[in-house]
């Protein structure tokens, strides 16, 4: 059996950023970006997931990144708040909860981890690219509880969880006509509330 254990290195809070991705630094909810900023009111973010609504007429964002990096909060190799890190950071390596795939995991359910072998962990599960697979869902769970300690696991949930309520409440919205969005990447110069702000300005 493969087990993830964190050889507290530190390179996830000095190398943030996905070199495949546009979005740089490290993605916080709402909620955790209030609670950081009371430790350090310098924080340096931008607002990430932004989206403008046609009939209000007012861009709004799912979550912040903060973009300095190596992480702020990183002193002597630790992490200074570990108790009170992001779910993000709690949840590392995974990347997406399994609960939550639409598919069956490959490379990009992981951030990236330089003490884990990830396409070893797949293959122990027969994922393969060389070859067809099938995976419940139940047996995937079950070999990502016995790879990954509890509060992982319970991190990643509770992070992919809050996204998808996030996803599921502008469904909604749209499909009673209460709001009319499309998604965002030049935010230069745009007021950008954030979501729970945004949801109050409609009156929801």
């Amino acid at each position: 059996m493969i087990k993830f254990n964190c050889a507290k290195c530190g390179s996830c809070c000095r190398n943030i950023s996905d070199k495949n991705s546009s979005l740089r630094g490290l993605p916080v909810l709402e909620w955790e970006l209030k609670s950081l900023k009371k430790l350090n009111p310098n924080l340096k973010t931008e607002p990430i997931d932004v989206f403008y609504d046609k009939k209000s007429k007012l861009y709004f964002c799912l979550g912040y990144s903060l973009i300095k990096e190596p992480c702020v909060f990183l002193k002597n190799n630790q992490c200074s708040i570990h108790k009170n890190r992001p779910l993000i950071c709690k949840a590392f390596p995974i990347a997406k909860h399994p609960v939550f795939l639409e598919k069956v995991p490959d490379l990009s359910c992981f951030s990236k981890c330089c003490n884990f072998d990830f396409k070893k962990f797949l293959e122990s599960l027969g994922l393969s690219a060389r070859k067809p697979y099938n995976i419940s869902k139940e047996k995937l769970l079950e070999e990502y509880n016995k790879t990954f300690d509890g509060e992982t696991m319970k991190a990643s949930f509770m992070k992919d969880n809050a996204l998808k309520s996030f996803s599921d409440v502008l469904e909604k919205l749209t499909e009673l006509k209460l709001i009319d969005i499309k998604r965002i990447k030049n935010i230069k110069n745009k007021k950008v509330v954030s979501f729970f702000d945004f949801l109050k300005e409609i009156n929801f």
